[in-house]
């Protein structure tokens, strides 16, 4: 597992000094200790010793009976949301046909390669032998020895070639420590990335409170691109920090535009449509992670992999590639979700609103939304990105395009 079997962790979040002051008091009366203070957050992180006079579920009664904390949540491990295909098929997809699908190649030949934008990977880590000097490292060691992380590297590289990528490694296993996540965001935004892609997350459903969520919701509000795959439950649950305000939430279809079968869609508790946008993530191939064995092999170079996490990567290629034309980050995500295709997504979109508005009247939370009905089809509330209809978009706009080196970060 991701955090020590030595100990338990606890995330408390507090409304403000005083509360947090004599929360901090009442975590060493049990024997714990803060690990961590998110103060942008307002959350700490607290680990209790297993060897302690206390078990787990007495210090979250404690703590909860106390009434210092406005929320207080057991720590856990998060997952990445890829899957492993079993067969070929004819169906995959090769980076030349998501080039095609998602219109990239038409910004190829407007000489859009996403030069100057900085991305940032939060990932397994990548197979440098693949990328050479084409990654930045955030961590001291990148390695990556699950595959995941080069499999996202290596869309966003085949997508915005000239971008900088850099990789910061939070995890040695299939599994993600939510501290060390949040941490790494936070070196994310010191180094001034413009995009962070976060290809993992929670199975819980969440409403955008879960300290991931508040974290990668700051990062949007301090002007970056955040970009986040949905999960992969098939199921109505918005996972975090998918479920965040201000983020791009992600689900997947296959090459023939239809809803990936794990693709996650949902409505949060507080009434946001989830997915924002759609992107292909089933049977895609990708560049094997040396000594990994990860996906269904496609030949000595290559797997086919498939999964929300390979979806996002390509929302956050195509963010890139605008980014490096338009500075005004909003615009760029307005573009993305104002002409992303449709199709029937206006249909299932106001659905399933009008029935989270009814729900909620009456005091019911929306958990799952498989109970509606079949036919109607589990699309995002806008549809798939097209990257070249995003351009066109901006241009009508009337927006100044800004040589990169001039922008800084705004």
């Amino acid at each position: 597992m991701a955090r020590s079997e030595k100990v338990y962790g606890f995330w408390v979040e507090y409304a403000d000094a005083k509360s947090k002051k004599k929360g901090i008091e009442l975590i060493k009366r049990l024997g714990g200790k803060v690990k961590e203070d998110f103060k942008h957050l307002n959350y700490l992180y607290a680990i209790f010793s297993k060897n302690g006079f206390m078990e787990e579920e007495g210090i979250l009664r404690t703590l909860r009976k106390s009434k210092l904390f406005k929320k207080i949540r057991k720590d856990e491990n998060l997952f990445f949301f890829g899957l492993n295909e079993k067969s070929l098929g004819e169906d995959y997809i090769c980076p030349e046909d998501y080039l095609h699908l998602t219109e990239v190649e038409k910004l190829r030949k407007e000489g859009i390669t996403g030069k100057g934008v900085k991305v940032g990977v939060i990932d397994s880590g990548v197979d440098v032998t693949r990328f050479g000097n084409r990654v930045k490292a955030i961590t001291k060691d990148i390695t990556d020895r699950v595959g995941h992380g080069t499999a996202v590297v290596d869309i966003i590289n085949n997508i915005a070639p000239e971008s900088e990528i850099y990789v910061g490694k939070v995890t040695t296993s299939r599994y993600v420590d939510v501290r060390k996540a949040i941490l790494l965001m936070e070196e994310m935004r010191k180094k001034r990335v413009d995009i962070v892609n976060i290809s993992f997350g929670g199975i819980e459903e969440d409403d955008g409170s879960h300290p991931l969520a508040k974290e990668a919701e700051y990062l949007a509000k301090k002007g970056i691109i955040v970009v986040c795959a949905i999960g992969n439950d098939a199921s109505g649950v918005v996972s975090y920090p998918s479920s965040a305000k201000g983020v791009i939430s992600v689900g997947s279809v296959n090459k023939e535009d239809k809803v990936s079968y794990f693709s996650n869609y949902g409505v949060t508790s507080d009434g946001r449509v989830k997915p924002e946008v759609l992107s292909y993530g089933e049977n895609i191939c990708v560049s094997k992670c040396r000594g990994v064995k990860m996906g269904t092999i496609f030949d000595k170079n290559y797997v086919l992999v498939s999964g929300t996490s390979f979806a996002c990567p390509m929302i956050s290629g195509i963010s890139a590639l605008l980014k490096g034309k338009y500075k005004d980050t909003e615009k760029v995500k307005e573009a993305i979700f104002k002409t992303a295709d449709k199709k029937k997504v206006e249909v299932a979109y106001l659905f399933d609103n009008l029935f989270s508005k009814v729900m909620r009247a009456i005091g019911i939370n929306i958990l799952y939304l498989g109970l509606l009905d079949e036919n109607i089809e589990r699309w995002g509330k806008y549809g798939i990105v097209r990257a070249y209809k995003a351009l066109k978009y901006l241009e009508r706009k009337g927006l100044n395009s800004v040589p990169f080196r001039l922008l800084g970060r705004w």
